[in-house]
């Protein structure tokens, strides 16, 4: 068992997508590099929201602050992390260079700036945390089987609704400052990996929605929910089955639920405007609604000044953290602004008549084994995003499939952000988890086929 210096140490040398210290290690102080780094980000951010309307504001500028920011945020990215996202950035280029911009309505400044809104809606996301935490409450911790349900639907949710931090919040409650073992952790993996079926405030959905414009967000939020639930259910049969008493000694989370009002009064507001004004754009709509509602509420509680400072505070010590979401999005971008340019001059590989829903599950299924080599979801559904798009697919249905691939791939993907975060704030080893999560993954993938089938006889 690592002592606090050790996980300290794994923490550094391995990184995150994340960027949390484990319990005890002291959190990086804010430096001029990485101040440099949380100003560009912010300028990300705020242009992603004007660009929306001002047509003044060029479509490359905010990417290329992001782009602009990730030297600066190289050192803190994982080795697994700087190679992966440096394949996909070399990929891109070289498409880019061999394809056909203008047959694909492309500029350069697309290398730049294809998911910078998914990269500004992230950073938007994180100010959430300004919000008063979702804290335990005073009484005693519950037990049993029924406080393991609870646990994990109490993951799902303050994933759902504050992104990682939600997960990160549970964790270190059941961890103690000790590392976590096979059970909390996949507790926390699988409860958190579901909620990307349903959940617009988490880049796997960003992604999709990103890809495929025009997707109807309710029928994916239904479908995913349920999917979620599916998911759920299946760990806690998982540990029932490994014995009666196992569960008996479970200490779990006891939840406020009048902590969780806040983030779904923004949830809601989000699909209210998405009801209201369905062409536009959910991410940008959410980048503009969260650091607003965070300063809102800072400065109620604290007053004007002190919630300015501490969104600026946040700003220098947060936005760093994202660096390894900023080099995967970037990454990812080139390499489908490449794609797009190499298959309008050159077409595409073999492609199907139509895009399916057996086509998507077998899309899911493409993605899920794809993670379990170790390659991040978010290179295959590029590529297939890329492929498709000729094909004018189902926007919704593509949006199910990529939002099932993400999660269903991140919970067996060695390299994904949560699996990292678990390995360097808990000490658990995240080769681990592709043996762990195979039937889990194989179960859900099934349900998710049903899902999709369903969704595409429902539309005949």
């Amino acid at each position: 068992m690592r002592g606090p210096r050790g996980e300290e140490a794994a923490w550094r040398r391995e990184g995150s997508a994340i960027d949390h210290p484990p319990p005890g290690a002291e959190p990086a102080r804010p430096s001029p590099r990485t101040d440099a780094a949380a100003a560009l980000l912010g300028a990300m951010l705020v242009l992603v929201v004007l660009r929306e309307f001002a047509s003044l504001v060029p479509r490359w500028l905010p990417g290329a602050a992001a782009w602009l920011a990730l030297p600066l945020l190289w050192p803190r990215i994982s080795r697994t992390l700087r190679v992966q996202t440096g394949a996909l950035a070399g990929i891109g280029t070289l498409a880019f260079l061999f394809g056909d911009p203008g047959a694909a309505g492309l500029s350069a400044g697309a290398l730049f700036g294809y998911n910078d809104t998914i990269l500004a809606m992230l950073a938007a996301v994180s100010f959430l945390r300004l919000l008063p935490a979702p804290g335990a409450s005073g009484r005693a911790r519950p037990r049993g089987a029924g406080a393991f349900l609870h646990t994990a639907l109490t993951i799902n949710l303050l994933g759902a609704l504050t992104n990682i931090s939600g997960m990160v919040i549970v964790g270190d409650r059941l961890a103690r400052g000790r590392p976590l073992p096979r059970r909390e952790a996949l507790l926390l993996c699988r409860s958190f990996c579901t909620a990307v079926f349903y959940s617009p405030f988490i880049g796997g959905m960003a992604l999709a929605l990103h890809y495929a414009p025009g997707a109807r967000l309710f029928p994916i939020m239904s479908a995913g929910i349920v999917l979620a639930l599916a998911g759920i259910v299946f760990t806690c049969a998982d540990e029932r089955r490994r014995g009666a008493g196992v569960l008996s000694r479970f200490e779990g989370y006891p939840l406020r639920v009048e902590s969780l009002v806040l983030p779904a009064l923004l949830a809601l507001a989000v699909l209210a405007g998405h009801a209201h004004d369905p062409d536009f754009p959910v991410l940008v709509r959410i980048a503009a609604l969260a650091p607003l509602a965070a300063w809102v509420v800072s400065g109620f509680l604290h007053g004007p000044l002190r919630g300015t400072r501490a969104m600026v505070g946040h700003g220098r010590s947060e936005l760093p953290r994202m660096a390894g979401e900023v080099a995967l999005f970037l990454a990812a971008g080139t390499l489908a602004a490449g794609l797009s340019c190499l298959f309008a001059a050159h077409g595409g590989m073999w492609v199907p008549a139509s895009f399916d829903a057996t086509v998507a599950s077998l899309l899911v299924c493409a993605v899920g084994l794809a993670a379990f080599a170790g390659v991040h979801p978010v290179a295959p559904l590029t590529v297939a995003a890329t492929l498709f798009a000729p094909l004018h697919p189902d926007p919704t249905l593509m949006v199910m499939s990529f939002v099932m691939g993400w999660g269903i791939g991140c919970a067996g993907n060695p390299c994904s952000g949560q699996v990292l975060t678990l390995q360097a704030r808990y000490a658990v080893p995240g080769w681990r988890f592709p043996r762990w999560n195979a039937l889990f993954c194989a179960t859900l993938g099934a349900a998710g086929a049903l899902v999709l089938h369903f969704h595409e006889w429902l539309g005949r």
